[in-house]
């Protein structure tokens, strides 16, 4: 039976306290972010056909793929990240970078961290602007990335 105080220490983390950083391409802090998506990892398979019988195929695990990671905001006047970006998109002046994406317990200690290496923009989009619904407007920064570790908290 499991004690107490190791019983205690297990909860769910909430998805909103989380902290991004980037490392290279001249990006300095840039505030926080309203949303962080795309940390998915999937195996894949392969089906190989085998010498026949009932079962004339079977399959192999194929290497791992992962989604683009896309950050949302309010756009901010004056973003280092976004210029790192727009260079990019619109120069195709590329800066790999590293980001790392933080989610944090209560105490502000990492629950899990993410750290893409090689990253470069796809794309960047502002929602629709709109008059009539008082809303900030949002920006998204789409990006790719070579490879990516996952660290958990133990």
């Amino acid at each position: 039976m499991p004690d107490q105080s190791s019983a205690r220490s297990m909860y769910p983390a909430v998805n909103f306290h989380f902290d991004v950083k980037f490392n290279g391409g001249g990006i300095m802090a840039e505030g926080g972010f309203q949303q962080v998506s795309g940390l998915k990892a999937k195996l894949g398979s392969q089906k190989v056909k085998s010498g026949g019988g009932a079962n004339p195929y079977f399959k192999l695990p194929t290497p791992s793929t992962f989604d683009n990671i896309k950050l949302s905001r309010g756009v901010m006047v004056g973003s280092s990240l976004r210029h790192w970006v727009t260079q990019a998109i619109y120069n195709f002046e590329f800066t790999p970078i590293t980001v790392t994406i933080i989610l944090l317990d209560e105490n502000q200690n990492p629950v899990i961290t993410w750290t893409a290496y090689n990253v470069w923009p796809v794309s960047w989009s502002v929602d629709d602007l709109n008059s009539e619904n008082g809303k900030v407007a949002i920006e998204t920064f789409e990006l790719a990335f070579d490879r990516i570790t996952t660290k958990f908290k133990t």
